[in-house]
């Protein structure tokens, strides 16, 4: 399934899972000028995962190319476009998961993040829809929202009513606080 997934991507947004002291990582990089946190090392990846940005900065000839999601998309939309820092595909108890994520500097506003990482999350079904179309992929994929903020921790009340479940946990953004401009988290942190 890496192959197949992998062959769909423009080489420029795959984000390179590299092995430092035998564990494998890849690190995800903030450019905005105002970003308090700047670097995201994610540990404890396997050499099988894939990791890839929907948030992917370009200069020259392809700048406008990756200014959107999609050129067929209209770039004026205030939804459609908003796009997250980190998708990674990756195994969780022998089930295909896409944790697709983002960064804030700061507290973040939940619904903003919200809507990217929905829409982040719709675009990945498309392109895994592909990979079950043209590549044989047989898999299903479920899906955890993150945000990764250097803001203070989000604590919020608990629901008494239970919720229905499926594979996108009914929009549930898990938040995780990290402190200073470059920070480290577990992958398993992310997923659990």
């Amino acid at each position: 399934m890496r192959s197949e997934f992998l062959a769909l991507l423009a080489p420029e947004v795959i984000l390179p899972i590299v092995e430092r002291s035998g564990m494998f990582t890849v690190t995800v990089k903030e450019t905005g000028a105002d970003a308090k946190l700047r670097s995201l090392e994610i540990t404890g990846l396997t050499d099988e995962d894939i990791a890839f940005t929907l948030d992917y900065r370009s200069s020259g000839r392809l700048k406008a190319c990756f200014k959107q999601l999609s050129c067929y998309l209209n770039v004026q939309h205030d939804k459609v476009n908003k796009s997250c820092d980190f998708v990674i595909l990756t195994r969780n108890k022998g089930s295909l998961i896409a944790v697709v994520g983002d960064m804030k500097s700061n507290k973040p506003r939940e619904s903003e993040v919200r809507l990217q990482l929905q829409n982040s999350e719709l675009f990945v079904e498309y392109l895994f829809s592909l990979a079950k179309t043209w590549h044989s992929v047989k898999e299903e994929l479920s899906f955890k929202r993150v945000c990764v903020h250097s803001g203070k921790s989000m604590i919020k009340k608990r629901l008494t009513r239970a919720k229905r479940s499926s594979n996108k946990e009914d929009g549930k953004v898990h938040f995780h606080s990290v402190r200073g401009r470059m920070a480290r988290i577990r992958l398993n942190e992310l997923i659990e």
